[in-house]
């Protein structure tokens, strides 16, 4: 019995696969409706990324879906209102915000506005790849809200007219002189070369940008209070660190209204691991550390 409960089950087995990897494209049996095929199983449609408004009755999202033709994915973009009286049997509503082949990524709510900024591979005029867009969800099409050369890294919003970001300054004699002289040659592990990113800070409504570290290491991630008062930021000391551990990050803590800052974890042998998260009453943070 257990010799033929094997046979059943790997006879089953083999259908599956055949059926899985079948090359018969558009051809099935008349009982069957639908044919399961590889892309299939590696091009789902899948949800990117979300966020929900601060009140909690609104939720941005995208759907990552695939062209096929062109081997390149792409992102829809929707709105759906949460505040929906669900007594009365009412289901929340997708609205489809985007429509094309562009990506849209680092989404956020824009503080005490119906409206969005974002990142996309959408192209307007001159503007280059990783500037931020704004969508006003009453209506419009979305615009480009900043124009930097190189883009911007990391941003979050103060209030509706303030932003920090992380971004880096104008090309160096180096990378100038490469270009100059078509030197296309990247080294590998080049501490002395690495691209320096700073933190700064950006006003809308006069565009002026005002740069608020001056570190000669890239700044790699901060993270801003909920009052919006206090910045704790990261700088990687060495660009081989992920391999042989030897030169860890520096920490620093950032009072924005007066420019103050000090060093975090300095002289302790402890370093943190991962983000650091603020408490909900800005009096401090949590973050993970290790030896």
């Amino acid at each position: 019995m257990k010799r033929i409960s094997y046979m059943i089950l790997i006879v089953m087995l083999v259908g599956c696969i055949s059926l899985l990897y079948s090359s018969d494209k558009g051809k099935t049996d008349k009982k069957e409706k639908w044919q399961w095929k590889v892309d299939d199983l590696i091009t789902p449609d899948r949800v990117r990324e979300y966020q929900l408004s601060p009140e909690g009755k609104q939720l941005v999202w995208t759907i990552q879906k695939w062209n096929l033709k062109d081997h390149k994915t792409y992102h829809i973009m929707y709105l759906t209102p949460l505040d929906v009286d669900k007594k009365k049997g009412a289901e929340p509503e997708k609205i489809q915000l985007t429509r094309g082949e562009d990506r849209f990524y680092s989404i956020q709510w824009i503080p005490g506005e119906n409206k969005i900024s974002f990142k996309t591979s959408r192209k307007f005029k001159k503007t280059k790849p990783g500037n931020l867009w704004m969508m006003n969800l009453n209506g419009g099409e979305p615009y480009p809200l900043t124009s930097f050369e190189h883009g911007v890294y990391q941003y979050r919003w103060i209030d509706k007219d303030n932003l920090l970001f992380v971004g880096r300054e104008a090309k160096t004699l180096y990378e100038n002189e490469k270009k100059e002289n078509k030197d296309s040659s990247e080294l590998i592990e080049d501490e002395e070369h690495r691209v320096v990113t700073r933190l700064f800070k950006y006003d809308l409504k006069a565009k002026k940008t005002k740069r608020l570290t001056d570190n000669v290491k890239p700044l790699r991630y901060f993270v801003l209070s909920h009052d919006k008062k206090w910045v704790i930021y990261s700088i990687s000391m060495s660009v081989r660190f992920i391999a042989d551990q030897e030169i860890p990050p520096k920490y620093y803590l950032m009072n924005l209204a007066s420019g103050e800052t000090k060093e975090l974890f300095a002289g302790f042998k402890l370093r943190p691991s991962g983000q650091f998260v603020w408490a909900k009453d800005n009096t401090g943070f949590y973050a993970g550390v290790v030896h």
